[in-house]
């Protein structure tokens, strides 16, 4: 069982790994027809014969009448009064401030759940996290964290540790052993983290999860310029990253972001991330495994 748990705490170290590279560091007028001219046609004298005389007389046919042109009186054009073109005042940014991150022993009683994707960086393995936390105090929590296709379970339950094993059954961890690794407090460190000098808007308060929040927003190029875990020659970026800072506690309660940039080599990379606290000081207790 210790090979097993070894493999598991292996496993850790690789998750760990990866906090600490994030850690390093979203607008004519027709002429008139022509009068036409009427001819008047006359019957030629007939020449005078050896018989009496006959006259002719010539007869006159009266002129066709021309027809008589009609002026359509002129219209008024109106033309319209050009309207104001209304343009929208952009919401100014500033600087986002320091965000006190989440700490598990100050904040004794969460519920935390985030999905996280970043890929697509130049010389570095894509990381996708899944990460799940329920605590009802430092002592007495369950965590579940997936990421590389493995996941890893462990409970703290009455002051003991357990560890799900690579074919899903659960053992106590050795006594000893170190339960930091397994702990919120350091799991919660993967959630990359964000710049106070990173420029946003403030776009109000809102109720979040039944709290009180602070709505701020990041466009991609302002999270790029201020962000050490993302490549600083990205071009091209879309998207933007929105916070929800609850005003009580002064930390992220909701994080939302689908952002993508171009690399300098051509690639595309792209950062996704859902994040939520949710239920302080109302997440239950669990129960040990197999209880």
């Amino acid at each position: 069982m210790r090979e097993s748990v070894s493999r598991r705490l292996a496993l850790v170290g690789s998750i760990l790994l990866a906090a600490v590279l994030l850690s390093g560091c979203i607008v004519g007028t027709d002429d008139d027809d022509p009068t036409p001219t009427s001819e008047s046609r006359e019957t030629p004298t007939e020449a005078a014969s050896p018989s009496p005389q006959v006259t002719a007389t010539a007869t006159t046919q009266p002129s066709p009448e021309a027809p008589t042109a009609t002026t359509a009186p002129a219209t008024a054009t109106t033309t319209p009064t050009p309207r104001p073109t209304s343009t929208a005042t952009p919401i100014p940014t500033e600087p986002l401030g320091e965000i006190a991150p989440i700490n598990p022993i100050a904040l004794e009683n969460f519920t935390l759940s985030t999905d996280i994707s970043l890929r697509g960086i130049p010389g570095q393995s894509d990381f996708v996290l899944n990460l799940l936390i329920l605590q009802a105090s430092p002592s007495h929590y369950y965590v579940k964290s997936t990421t590389g296709g493995s996941s890893l379970e462990s409970w703290l339950v009455d002051g003991t540790t357990y560890l799900t094993q690579a074919d899903g059954s659960v053992a106590e961890l050795p006594g000893g052993s170190d339960t930091a690794l397994f702990s919120p407090a350091l799991l919660v460190q993967t959630v990359p983290a964000l710049a106070g000098e990173t420029q946003a808007i403030d776009l109000g308060t809102e109720e979040v999860a039944g709290r009180q929040t602070t709505h701020r927003q990041i466009a991609a190029d302002d999270l790029i310029a201020d962000t050490t875990w993302l490549p600083a020659d990205a071009s091209d970026a879309d998207g933007v990253v929105d916070l929800w800072i609850d005003n009580e506690l002064g930390i992220v309660i909701r994080q939302e972001a689908d952002i993508t940039w171009e690399n300098a080599d051509g690639s595309t990379g792209s950062y996704e991330i859902r994040y939520e606290v949710t239920n302080v000081g109302a997440t239950e207790p669990v129960t040990a495994p197999g209880t």
